[in-house]
C-alpha cells in the first residue's frame, strides 16, 4: 500500500510540473510563479520518494505522523505565499 501511495503522489507531482511548463509555454502564468509551482512539484516528488525518512524525522521532532508534519509545512508555505502576495 505504501508503494502505491508513493507512486500516486509522485505521478501527481510530475503532472503538476508538466502543467506548469505548458502554462509557461502558453504564457498563461508568469515566470516567477512558475518557479514557485515547479518547486512545489519537486517537493512533491521528494516527499513521494523519501516518505519513510519524513516519518522518521517527524517522530524525532515529536510529531505522531509524518503527514501531520507535511500538512503543517504546507500551511506555513501557503501563509508565506499569501504574505508575499499582499
Amino acid at each position: 500500500m505504501d508503494t502505491k501511495l508513493s507512486w500516486f503522489v509522485g505521478v501527481l507531482a510530475l503532472v503538476n510540473v508538466l502543467f506548469v511548463l505548458e502554462f509557461v509555454r502558453r504564457r498563461k502564468i508568469a515566470e516567477t510563479y512558475a518557479l514557485l509551482w515547479i518547486g512545489v512539484g519537486a517537493c512533491g516528488v521528494l516527499f513521494a520518494i523519501a516518505r519513510h525518512q519524513i516519518d522518521d524525522l517527524s517522530r524525532k521532532m515529536g510529531v505522531y505522523a509524518g503527514t501531520s508534519l507535511v500538512f503543517t509545512l504546507g500551511i506555513l508555505f501557503l501563509l508565506f505565499v499569501c504574505m508575499s502576495l499582499s
